[in-house]
């Protein structure tokens, strides 16, 4: 996956959910990046796919692009499920 690609949210459950998160992202040059998942619907039983964006409650001037290759952490949370994620994407 690619580092702006939204994540992909498999729901095995038989309700429909709305992940949420926020993740903390270093790039390869040292920038950290607050990002947060924007929820969206993800149907039981099916794949779905979720927004990672730059934090919208940040001023402006504290929004850069990444630089990859970007080492991502955080929380995914997905109905009662916490998911903690730590990841290197290229």
């Amino acid at each position: 996956r690619g580092v702006t690609d939204p994540l992909k949210v498999r729901n095995s459950g038989t309700a429909h959910g709305r992940p949420f998160g926020a993740f903390q992202a270093v790039d390869a040059k040292g920038v950290r990046h607050e990002l947060i998942v924007i929820p969206a619907p993800v149907l039981p039983d099916n794949v779905g796919e979720v927004p990672l964006v730059p934090d919208p409650t940040l001023p402006p001037d504290q929004v850069k692009p990444l630089e990859p290759p970007v080492t991502l952490e955080g929380t995914l949370e997905f109905g009662s499920e916490r998911i903690s994620i730590e990841t290197r994407i290229e």
